[in-house]
């Protein structure tokens, strides 16, 4: 889409970017887009050049905000691309995005003289109130995909995950379904950042592979493609029951371990981190688990519930929001809730 330079919105909050505003503005990014972002259209044009400008919102002394502008040609002509608009996930809600949207334009105002106007990726509906209209002449380097996919895993054998085109809600379309490699293992949950998606394995009892997380590229949805798998299993497990991964960089999971023993082995899952930064060699980097479930511990066991409710002081959501990125909140199936401090 494109804009032509049009009368200016009111624009507040909104600062201009500096160089001690860069580590901010790159968290606040992987955290709205993950590694996913690049593989988009938009970063092919970004990767060439430096951004030619930059804004920024704080709130208690972080970056809140931000949306950067590039210097692109259209044939002949120069041009801004504006891009990635990234804001808090507590904030999205309050009108920053588009209080972003209209410095950027404010600013390219400043070089009308010297530039055609603003290009960007983005959603019609949404962009089309400050003034954009669709750039048809326009082509773009790689591809862009319009659609909307529904991802969901199968919570039994024989299918593992589908993909749905949801882009008309009326009308959705399956365009891919993959299989298990066996009877005894389901995929249990997974999450999708950007164009990277993990799918948690649990087994129906413990010691049975391939148990645990796989992570797939979905670039191009009919045919994702696996990146990595980190292996859960071991005699004590059954790999992984859920996963939860919104950042692009962390996965927090409720999960099995080979060099895990518990006392009962209802209770044997708890909550493992991964760090998914390289994502070919996903990595452990942290684990909790209930005090007193596991053989060695100095803790006592906890008390188990009466027989016939007894399922296991087991983790089940493993909750980590961005804009608390220091706290899990952590659900356990016979323990209740807990809160932990992972900053």
């Amino acid at each position: 889409m494109s804009h032509a330079l049009a009368t200016p919105p009111a624009v507040n909050r909104i600062q201009a970017e500096t160089p001690a505003d860069a580590e901010g503005v790159e968290g606040l990014v992987m955290a709205a887009f993950g590694p996913g972002r690049f593989a988009k259209t938009a970063e092919r044009l970004r990767e060439a050049s430096a951004p030619s400008a930059g804004f920024v919102a704080h709130a208690d002394g972080r970056v809140i905000g931000s949306v950067r502008l590039w210097p692109v040609r259209v044939g002949p002509t120069p041009a801004l691309f504006l891009g990635p608009i990234a804001v808090d996930a507590g904030r999205r809600s309050d009108g920053l995005g588009a209080e972003l949207v209209a410095a950027c334009l404010d600013h390219a105002r400043t070089l009308a003289g010297q530039v055609g106007g603003v290009l960007l990726v983005g959603d019609r509906a949404y962009f089309e109130r400050f003034g954009f209209i669709p750039a048809p002449e326009v082509v773009l380097p790689g591809p862009v995909d319009r659609r909307r996919i529904l991802w969901l895993a199968h919570e039994s054998a024989p299918k593992n995950f589908s993909g749905v085109d949801v882009t008309d809600p009326r009308n959705p379309k399956l365009i891919v379904q993959t299989d298990l490699p066996h009877m005894k293992l389901r995929s249990n949950s997974l999450d999708v950042v950007g164009n990277i998606m993990a799918v948690a394995y649990q087994a129906s009892t413990v010691g049975i592979k391939p148990a645990g997380v796989d992570l797939f590229d979905i670039s191009t949805p009919e045919h994702p493609k696996l990146i990595s798998h980190f292996d859960c299993s071991g005699p004590h497990s059954r790999g992984v029951h859920a996963l939860w991964f919104v950042d692009g960089k962390t996965i927090h999971m409720s999960s099995g371990a080979p060099d895990f023993t518990p006392r009962n082995p209802l209770d044997d899952q708890f909550y493992r981190v991964l760090d998914v930064s390289n994502l070919s060699k996903p990595e452990e980097i942290g684990r909790w688990w209930y005090p007193g479930t596991r053989e060695g511990d100095e803790a006592p066991a906890p008390a188990r519930l009466p027989k016939q409710f007894d399922t296991g002081f087991r983790t089940h959501n493993t909750n980590v929001f961005p804009d608390r990125p220091d706290r899990a909140f952590i659900g356990y199936i016979d323990g209740g809730a807990v809160v932990l401090d992972i900053s």
